[in-house]
């Protein structure tokens, strides 16, 4: 589907008149152009016509990477906009991948000379569901997610305090940290001296990290050593 905005109402010799809004035909992605913008052709003529056009056949995407919701194609090519203008797209929670959320999204404008997706610097609003960005220029622009699965690991193990007589409290803070795009279970399994004392499963999200608390109390008087993956601490 595509829509034809003509600007004849909107500006006068290229420059809008007011606040204007330029919604795609299904309003999923809407045009936020300022008042007293510059719109110019390839040429430096005045623009006359905005068309936005749903892509059927888009780019293919690398490695775990997914479209969310339809990519849109901006022309006439080489119009520009001074001050540039802003990108409103709608996407719903639903349509993201399993295990993803809005920390796998960001917008990509298409760079046809290298053929692939560039990122850009966008903010997401989870609450209402959009994606907003700036440009200045029109080209094949995408809401896209990353899809790395969630690759975890023990990264700190911490004693509080590291030394306390028989029967005292001893709080041992685990962190898990994801390196993968997607949300992911870790289960943590702290052992004391060498047994087992208890596992529990921790939930991180893609590029993040978060942390379980285990408390144990202290035994005979010496060394104690807790140990969760690969690291261990002496109390």
């Amino acid at each position: 589907s595509s829509i034809v905005h003509r600007l004849d109402d909107y500006t006068v010799d290229g420059r809008f008149i007011a606040d204007t809004t330029l919604p795609s035909q299904d309003d999923i992605l809407r045009i936020i152009i300022p008042g007293h913008t510059i719109a110019a052709d390839a040429a430096g003529n005045p623009l006359r016509t905005i068309s936005i056009r749903e892509v059927r056949r888009p780019p293919s995407l690398p490695y775990a990477t997914h479209y969310i919701g339809p990519v849109f194609e901006l022309t006439p090519d080489g119009a520009t906009f001074n001050p540039p203008v802003t990108l409103v797209m709608d996407y719903q929670a639903f349509s993201l991948p399993e295990n993803a959320d809005e920390n796998c999204l960001y917008f990509s404008v298409y760079d046809e000379l290298n053929s692939r997706w560039v990122e850009l610097p966008a903010i997401i609003d989870a609450e209402a569901g959009t994606v907003t960005v700036t440009t200045s220029h029109f080209s094949m622009y995408a809401l896209l997610a990353r899809t790395v699965p969630a690759d975890m690991d023990i990264t700190d193990l911490a004693v509080s305090p590291e030394q306390a007589g028989p029967g005292r409290s001893i709080t041992v803070t685990v962190t898990v940290t994801n390196s993968g795009t997607l949300e992911g279970v870790y289960p943590v399994e702290l052992f004391v001296n060498g047994s087992s004392f208890m596992t529990k499963n921790v939930t991180v999200a893609g590029g993040s990290f978060a942390s379980t608390i285990f408390e144990i109390i202290a035994g005979d008087i010496g060394t104690h050593t807790v140990t969760a993956g690969a690291l261990s601490r002496s109390f």
